[in-house]
């Protein structure tokens, strides 16, 4: 049964009991005027000495019978709603921790889930700092492509003047001119093949870097909403129990006051239609037997012990604990413990607070 509904449906059932008390106490009145109709009755008896007439036996006769027919099966139903009610007041309060175990279930789900959502983050960071960390090599052999690369040396000559030929000098300063420019060529030509080749890589490994970052980000929004989702969650539950546990203690209250006064008052009633159905017997058997013990019915010790209520106390309150549920995405500190650890070339993105926690 729904919490709510059963909480309306203790009310009711209390608003019924009290309404049923008011019936009992016009119910109290009639007993007792039976009760000194019959008292009255066997007075009379025992100072005349004379036996009840045919029409008075005939009336003891519908009294027994109203008493064993009518008086005890509803006294014995009243007490028995009596105890219906309580149990029913007790079970609310157990469907409360019913539920809290059903709601924690749900909540540790939440939050294995979110450890989840946390391991992937952290190793898709991880991913991320190493594809950062290549970025950075290839950008620096891109660098180095021209700030290390050894060019050909121009050639040197000197000319001797003392008797030298001009023309020898000529051709060996034109060879070797040929050959620094055909080697300044190639070196041009490698070098230009180097810088695209690390300019490929650098992009390549560039790419694939931005690439995972925006996995990473992903992976940490999916993080930080399923943490939102967890704690938000674990609020709501602790919410939930403290408001249900308040309505079925009150409820609780009501129902075992009202109930323990109903109780007493069938003890009562039950008592008093026991010494009635008592004296009733005494006058039917003077009658037959000549003999009858009527004081021994107004002093006799009526059994009330079987209308003993069970469930008057209240059962354990559990008072579950999922962590401090205001460490979440916003705080600041809840920024450090999560993040903290991450490689500085793979940072956290900015954080998105939790539905309430304010902005960073």
């Amino acid at each position: 049964m729904p919490v709510m509904r059963m909480a309306l449906g203790l009310f009711a059932s209390a608003s019924t009991v009290l309404a049923s008390q008011r019936d009992m106490l016009v119910q109290r009145k009639a007993t007792d005027l039976l009760y000194s109709r019959v008292k009255a009755m066997a007075h009379d008896v025992t100072t005349t000495g004379q036996k009840p007439s045919s029409i008075e036996l005939e009336w003891l006769e519908k009294v027994e019978q109203d008493i064993e027919n009518s008086s005890h099966p509803s006294i014995l139903a009243g007490f028995k709603d009596d105890q219906a009610l309580m149990d029913d007041a007790v079970a609310y309060l157990l469907s409360c921790e019913t539920e809290l175990k059903a709601d924690s279930d749900m909540v540790s789900k939440k939050q294995s889930t979110t450890s989840t959502k946390e391991k992937l983050h952290k190793s898709c960071r991880a991913d991320e700092s190493v594809k950062a960390t290549t970025a950075t090599k290839e950008w620096e052999d891109l660098a180095n492509v021209y700030s290390k690369a050894s060019p050909p040396t121009p050639p040197t000559l000197s000319f001797n003047t003392s008797g030298g030929c001009y023309k020898d000098f000529a051709d060996e300063f034109e060879s070797k001119m040929d050959q620094f420019t055909t080697s300044s060529i190639k070196f041009a030509e490698g070098l230009e093949h180097k810088y695209q080749y690390a300019l490929e890589q650098y992009e390549k490994a560039e790419a694939a870097r931005s690439a995972q970052q925006l996995d990473c980000n992903k992976a940490q929004k999916m993080f930080e909403a399923m943490f939102c989702l967890w704690t938000s969650a674990a609020s709501q539950v602790l919410e939930k129990h403290q408001e249900c546990w308040k309505t079925g203690s009150n409820s609780f209250d009501v129902v075992k006051a009202t109930v323990l006064d109903s109780v007493a008052q069938w003890k009562f009633e039950y008592t008093a239609v026991e010494k009635i159905l008592c004296m009733v017997k005494q006058l039917k058997a003077l009658v037959s037997t000549g003999t009858a013990d009527l004081d021994s019915c107004d002093a006799m010790d009526v059994d009330v012990s079987f209308f003993s209520l069970t469930n008057t106390s209240t059962p354990d309150k559990s008072n579950p604990y999922f962590g401090n549920l205001r460490m979440q995405p916003g705080n600041p500190v809840w920024e450090s413990k999560y993040y903290k650890s991450l490689a500085s070339n793979s940072p956290a993105a900015p954080v998105m607070p939790c539905p309430g926690n304010g902005a960073r």
